[in-house]
């Protein structure tokens, strides 16, 4: 099974653990799994740092590689499957989210209700 992660479940993952259901850290560990990050987790973190919404480890960015997850990079195939979403939710980093799980055959792992109402498999915690 493979699996996107929302950028909050990637910030919970590295940075507050213990705010992931028991269900899902085991999910997060499982090496039967795929685990996935899109590229724009890192992004949409490094603005709500910027905007003073979240505080990061001094070492967040240059230890992505080691939480063993995948990074997901945008390519054509998700801007297009974007262009056909309806407009459920005005976030674009969500967005595009729900179009890259979409479009890759993937459940993703959510704590926003909304995305529920895309046409994509989800998990809401």
């Amino acid at each position: 099974m493979r699996f996107l992660l929302d950028t909050h479940i990637v910030y919970w993952a590295r940075v507050q653990p213990h705010f992931l259901p028991p269900h899902i850290a085991d999910t997060l560990l499982n090496p039967n799994y795929e685990i996935y990050y899109s590229v724009i987790c890192p992004w949409e973190l490094a603005i709500k740092e910027a905007k003073k919404k979240i505080h990061l480890p001094e070492a967040f960015f240059s230890t992505f590689a080691d939480t063993g997850f995948d990074v997901l990079a945008i390519t054509d195939k998700h801007v297009e499957a974007l262009r056909k979403l309806p407009r459920l939710h005005g976030d674009p980093f969500d967005r595009m989210l729900a179009a890259q799980a979409a479009s890759e055959n993937m459940t993703l792992i959510t704590h926003d209700k909304r995305l529920a109402s895309y046409p994509v498999r989800t998990i809401v915690i």
